[in-house]
């Protein structure tokens, strides 16, 4: 935007300084927060210029249903056979953010001895080369599994829009990486509703990124209309048992034992 008309927006320092909270973390490197509250208006007024978010509200009557919840404690792999084994004409996905653990899940599944068509992309191959493999395994004969990193699946991909359920394996500090994500099970092209499952593991660092991660949402939906997508992926992470009082008590438990070990 600057680019195309200088001066309406300004330097990135100019930019950040005014309607963003900078700090500096233990190495020195700035870290940018969330908008104060006092300029997050002006923000959104000047965004509301240069941009628009189709929401899915405004084309909800043509998507079929999103549906989110968190798991805990559970093996993707055992997930995946399971799955498998329940359906002749299953059609499962597992996404991670790491290349090595999408590796590892398909590598995992297909030793097991489980019957079925078995698929690993992990951005290495060309963005056609992915559809086509996601083809493939979507119209063979007997049941499918395409394990997946989210990068490499996030765009441009329409091929998985028939693939349930789905598991996040693996979460992305990026509200951005799991929307676009999401954004690939719930399509015009979808025949029945999309099943969402977000994996996190009791006592990792699942869960204090899970708790970041909808901080970020939260920032990311008071600046621009949010859509459905936006908001049941912020119901979606907060675990309704109560995640931040669950992470606060393990946190104060391991500094108390720490504490112990130290006398």
């Amino acid at each position: 935007v600057e680019f195309v008309e200088p001066g309406r927006f300004g330097t990135r320092w100019k930019f950040l300084n005014r309607y963003y909270q900078l700090s500096h973390n233990a190495y020195g490197d700035m870290e940018i927060g969330e908008p104060p509250e006092d300029t997050a208006p002006e923000l959104t007024e000047r965004l509301g210029t240069i941009m628009h978010r189709r929401t899915r509200a405004e084309v909800a009557e043509h998507l079929p249903p999103l549906h989110l919840r968190t798991v805990e404690d559970i093996d993707p792999s055992e997930w995946a056979i399971e799955h498998l084994r329940a359906s002749p004409t299953a059609r499962v996905c597992v996404l991670t953010y790491m290349r090595k653990t999408a590796r590892e899940i398909a590598s995992t599944v297909e030793a097991s001895g489980v019957i079925a068509n078995i698929v690993c992309i992990t951005g290495a191959e060309a963005p056609g080369k992915r559809e086509e493999t996601i083809t493939y395994a979507a119209n063979e004969a007997g049941p499918s599994l395409v394990v997946a990193t989210m990068s490499s699946v996030g765009t441009g991909l329409n091929a998985l829009a028939n693939f349930r359920p789905t598991l996040f394996a693996e979460l992305s500090y990026r509200p951005s990486d799991l929307l676009q994500a999401f954004g690939r099970f719930s399509r015009l092209s979808s025949k029945t509703s999309a099943v969402i499952e977000v994996l996190t593991k009791p006592g990792t660092l699942d869960e204090v990124m899970v708790s970041l991660l909808r901080a970020k949402v939260s920032a990311i939906n008071k600046l621009v209309r949010a859509g459905e997508n936006e908001q049941a992926l912020e119901t979606a992470v907060a675990v309704e048992v109560g995640i931040d009082e669950k992470l606060s008590a393990r946190l104060r438990a391991a500094a108390a034992k720490r504490e112990g070990e130290d006398v």
